[in-house]
């Protein structure tokens, strides 16, 4: 203890310190490290929860966004298909209304031909009936002048009667 005091150490005060030092180191370790220890740790595991929680949210933002992509594709897909029905449905029903007026005009066609025919048949008949109206009225100059009047009588009822006849036919 000699050293110590020619050190200016004095050992009853170092002795206090040291008690004091470790009395110190107690209290701290008792009422202070050890709640900020368990602050700490606290801290410490709420960071870790929210560390957790944060790759669960970043999983579940995966998956959404992988749920997205394969919907989108699955609407692009089915886009598609609503426009290639769309255009075959435009194409039949362009193809019905080309086969619609194609039919329309073979119906004015054949209409068109029925008339002309009427007309055709009604003008040869009024050509016949004129033809037959100026046979008979040439037969009845002729046999006014050459034959005579019991002889034309005769002759023009028989051509009345054949004229009549073919009219008929």
């Amino acid at each position: 203890m000699e050293i110590l005091g020619k050190l200016g150490i004095n050992g009853k005060i170092l002795l206090a310190q040291i008690i004091n030092f470790f009395l110190l180191l107690y209290i701290l370790k008792r009422f202070l490290y050890k709640p900020v220890l368990d602050i700490l740790k606290k801290r410490e595991e709420r960071i870790k929860e929210s560390l957790k929680n944060a790759e669960k949210i970043e999983n579940k933002l995966a998956k959404t966004e992988d749920k997205i992509k394969e919907q989108l594709h699955k609407t692009s897909l089915e886009a598609d298909k609503i426009l290639e029905n769309a255009h075959t449905e435009g194409e039949n029903h362009k193809n019905d209304l080309i086969l619609a007026s194609q039919e329309e005009i073979i119906k004015l066609q054949e209409e068109a031909k029925n008339q002309l025919r009427q007309e055709k048949n009604r003008l040869s008949e009024e050509v016949r009936k004129e033809t037959v109206n100026l046979a008979i009225q040439i037969s009845k100059k002729i046999l006014r002048e050459k034959i005579t009047a019991s002889d034309r009588k005769k002759w023009i009822k028989e051509i009345e009667t054949e004229v009549t006849s073919k009219l008929i036919k």
